[in-house]
């Protein structure tokens, strides 16, 4: 318990300090404050005679200004009017300037839209060829299996015709003996007709 005592008494002691400090440096800071005030309260006087001096030096100036301007020759009038034509001028070819960037800016992106465009246009045409190789590839397949095809049909229809030729054949062969045949028979039946008469 006397510890706890001791150890609150050791923290309220530390916050005093630390506020006794920072009262301390609070009233170093005031007292620098006022004294810089006073230094300056005390060089107000000569600031201000100053600025008046230095706004009658401007006055005096704009008007010596004034009367040179009002009094200077048309030589002088001439050379500031060229002077303003020279500055129109620059303003013009920087107006030029800028717009020839700006040309040469859309020149770049359209030669690189260009490119982007030919790049995929050289892709294109590269996947055509690639189509059209295996396009021909497989029409050649097709034609040579289409050849073949025919070869054996033509074959088939010539094997068909020697067959049809001697099937021919064999008909009329059998057609010449069925007509011998025929004719025999009725030589035969002429013949036992006359015997039984």
């Amino acid at each position: 318990m006397d510890r706890c005592k001791k150890n609150i008494k050791a923290l309220k002691e530390q916050e005093l300090e630390k506020e006794k400090a920072e009262i301390e440096a609070m009233r170093a800071k005031r007292k620098m404050q006022e004294k810089q005030l006073k230094i300056m309260k005390k060089d107000l006087p000569r600031i201000q005679a100053d600025n008046e001096k230095a706004l009658r030096d401007i006055h005096e100036l704009q008007q010596s200004i004034n009367n040179h301007k009002t009094t200077c020759s048309a030589d002088v009038i001439e050379k500031m009017q060229g002077i303003e034509n020279l500055d129109r001028e620059f303003v013009e070819q920087l107006s030029k300037q800028k717009q020839l960037k700006d040309a040469q800016s859309k020149l770049k992106d359209d030669i690189a839209a260009l490119k982007a465009s030919t790049t995929q246009e050289i892709s294109m045409h590269e996947n055509a060829k690639n189509d059209i190789f295996v396009t021909t590839i497989n029409l050649e397949k097709r034609y040579a299996t289409i050849s073949r095809k025919s070869r054996e049909v033509e074959e088939n229809i010539k094997k068909t015709k020697l067959e049809l030729t001697a099937e021919k054949i064999t008909l009329e062969k059998v057609e010449r003996g069925a007509a011998i045949i025929k004719d025999t028979m009725q030589r035969e039946k002429e013949l036992l007709g006359f015997k039984q008469s």
